[in-house]
């Protein structure tokens, strides 16, 4: 019962917590003293270094919570709902990602526009498999998931 407790508390600190302490740690590093900033700068400089945006780390956060959580917390219990929300968000931070253009180095955000870009690959090739697999034999659906993790593969 008590894991059980904590469990529950730390599946809501650790979302808002995380991107809270990395906007933190990024504030310090520009208001702080010069002796705490030089020691903290060590530690914690990849988390601003590089964004043109210095917040944009936490953003990021919170981008990678949202959509894994269309895919957790949703997806067992309504799997097309939850892949619906989770392109629809992605299509959100794709145009957004190419509107503000956050990187300071262009190979990064062609990674990260890659990245997004394959992600919204992934579910579309869900939506398809939800479409054919709904009117399927077991093995045919088997057939048409190991076809998806194919496709996936070679993307």
């Amino acid at each position: 019962l008590g894991f059980r407790v904590y469990a529950s508390i730390m599946i809501l600190v650790y979302p808002i917590g995380v991107p809270v302490l990395f906007a933190l740690a990024v504030w310090l590093q520009t208001h702080a003293g010069k002796e705490v900033r030089t020691h903290f700068m060590r530690g914690t400089g990849y988390l601003s270094r590089p964004y043109t945006y210095r917040y944009f780390e936490s953003f990021e956060l919170l981008r990678k919570i949202l959509l894994g959580s269309f895919i957790a917390v949703l997806a067992p219990d309504y799997p097309a709902i939850s892949n619906f929300l989770f392109l629809v968000a992605l299509m959100f931070f794709i145009v957004l990602l190419m509107q503000i253009r956050p990187y300071r180095d262009s190979i990064d955000h062609v990674f990260a526009l890659t990245s997004l870009l394959l992600l919204f690959v992934l579910g579309m090739t869900t939506s398809m498999t939800f479409s054919l697999v709904s009117s399927r034999t077991p093995e045919e659906a088997v057939n048409i998931g190991t076809a998806q993790t194919v496709l996936i593969v070679v993307v």
